[in-house]
C-alpha cells in the first residue's frame, strides 16, 4: 500500500508529462494524479488518499496488463472487458471538453513509462508505502483517554495457497467479498512462508489438536479395530486410553499437515540449516482496520468447515474442506499483531517491493 507524498506525486507528474503518449486524455489523467493522489485532494473524504501499488512479473507481462487495463476512455466496445470499461468513468460538458474523469487504475501503456514510472515507485516506497495505518488510529473514532481508539482494529486475512497456484480471478473474487464489510485494507503482500514461519504460525495448534481431537482418534480406533476379528473383545476403557495415547501423534500429523500445505513442504523433510528457506507455496496477506474488523472479517469468511459455512460467505463459496477453505482470520487482536509479525506485515519491515523493482531496472 502506498499513501503518496507530495514529493512523490510531483515526480511522478513530471515524469508522466514527459513519457504519457500524447492523447486528449494526457492532460486530464496527469491532473487527476495531480489532484487526487495528494493529501490535500482528499479533504472531501476526511481521510488521507491511500492506493495498492501491484507488481506483475512473466512474459510480457506490461503489454498483457495493459491490454487487460484498457484505453483512457471506458468507450461502449470496451464496457465490462477491460478494468476500465468496467469501473472507470469520464463525462464531456457542452463542449466537448472532459470535465469529469475516474480511470479507476493508473498503469504505463509504453515499456518507456513502466521502466520511468517503477524509478519513482522505487525511490518512495520506503517511506510511502507499508503498512498505512498509522493516521487511523490517531483519526478515527473518539479516543478513551490513553491514546487509544474504541472499538478499532486491524485483522489480518491470508488468502491460502490454492487461492495462488495457478493464475486465475480467485484472488480478487475473495478481496471483493471482504470489501462489502466496510473495512479499509491497510497493506498487503504476497509470500512464501518458510518451515519457520509455518511452526511459528500453526505450532501452537499441536496442544489444542490434542485435546480437541481426542474423540476423533478414538472414533477411528473403534472403526478400524471394530473392523475386524480380534478374537477379544476392547471395553470402552481400553478404546479411551489407546485415543489419549495416540491424541499426540494424531495432533501432530494433522499440524504437519497444515503446515504442508501453507509451506509446500512437508516438516519431517526440511533439512537442518533449511529452516528459513521460503517453500514453494504462495499466500497473500491483507490488513483491514475499522471498527470491530476481527468479528466483521470472521463473520464475511464464515464457518470453518464450508459445508456448515453461511451462503454467501468466502468459505461456503471457494472453501474446499477445513483446511482449504479459501482464507485465514486473525481470532483476535492480540493474535492478529502476533501473526504479522510472522509474515513480516507489522509495517516496520524494509520495503521488498524497493529490491523487486531494482533488480528489474537494473537487468
Amino acid at each position: 500500500m502506498i499513501q503518496p507524498s507530495n514529493d512523490f506525486v510531483d515526480e511522478y507528474v513530471d515524469t508522466m508529462k514527459k513519457n504519457a503518449s500524447e492523447t486528449e486524455f494526457k492532460e486530464t489523467m496527469i491532473d487527476f494524479v495531480n489532484t487526487e493522489l495528494r493529501y490535500e485532494g482528499s479533504t472531501d473524504r476526511g481521510y488521507p488518499n491511500w492506493m495498492m501499488m501491484l507488481l506483475f512479473k512473466g512474459e510480457n507481462a506490461r503489454s498483457k496488463l495493459s491490454v487487460q487495463v484498457g484505453a483512457h476512455s471506458p468507450h461502449s466496445a470496451a464496457l465490462g472487458t477491460t478494468i476500465r470499461g468496467a469501473f472507470g468513468d469520464y463525462n464531456r460538458d457542452d463542449l466537448g471538453k472532459i470535465d469529469y474523469f475516474q480511470p479507476s487504475v493508473v498503469a504505463p501503456l509504453t515499456d518507456k513509462c513502466n521502466r520511468e514510472y517503477l524509478e519513482v515507485f522505487a525511490k518512495y516506497a520506503q517511506n510511502d508505502g507499508g503498512v498505512v495505518d498509522h493516521w487511523w488510529f490517531e483519526h478515527d473514532g473518539d479516543t478513551d483517554g490513553d491514546g487509544q481508539i474504541d472499538d478499532h482494529e486491524t485483522g489480518l486475512l491470508m488468502i491460502k495457497p490454492d487461492n495462488l497456484e495457478r493464475p486465475s480471478s480467485l484472488p480478487g473474487h475473495i478481496i471483493d467479498m471482504i470489501s462489502t464489510t466496510g473495512l479499509h485494507c491497510r497493506g498487503c503482500k504476497v509470500f512464501s512462508m518458510t518451515p519457520a514461519m509455518g511452526r511459528d504460525f500453526y505450532g501452537f495448534l499441536g496442544e489444542v489438536f490434542e485435546k480437541k481431537l481426542v474423540g476423533l482418534v478414538e472414533k477411528k480406533l473403534r472403526r478400524q479395530i471394530g473392523s475386524r476379528t480380534m478374537g477379544f473383545r476392547v471395553s470402552d476403557e481400553e478404546y479411551e486410553n489407546m485415543a489419549g495415547v495416540l491424541a499426540k501423534s494424531n495432533a501432530t500429523h494433522e499440524v504437519n499437515s497444515i503446515m504442508e500445505y501453507m509451506t509446500g513442504i512437508h516438516p519431517d523433510e526440511v533439512k537442518e540449516g533449511e529452516e528459513h528457506f521460503e517453500g514453494p507455496a504462495k499466500c497473500f496477506g491483507l490488513l483491514y482496520s475499522g471498527e470491530h474488523a476481527i468479528e466483521r472479517i470472521r463473520a464475511k469468511l464464515g464457518n470453518t468447515n464450508p459445508d456448515e459455512a453461511a451462503v454467501g460467505s468466502v468459505r461456503s463459496d471457494y472453501g474446499k474442506d477445513v483446511m482449504r477453505n479459501g482464507a485465514h482470520a486473525s481470532d483476535a487482536v492480540d493474535r492478529a499483531f502476533e501473526e504479522r509479525k510472522i509474515v513480516g506485515l507489522t509495517g516496520d519491515e524494509p520495503s521488498e517491493e524497493v529490491a523487486i523493482i531494482r533488480t528489474f531496472l537494473d537487468k
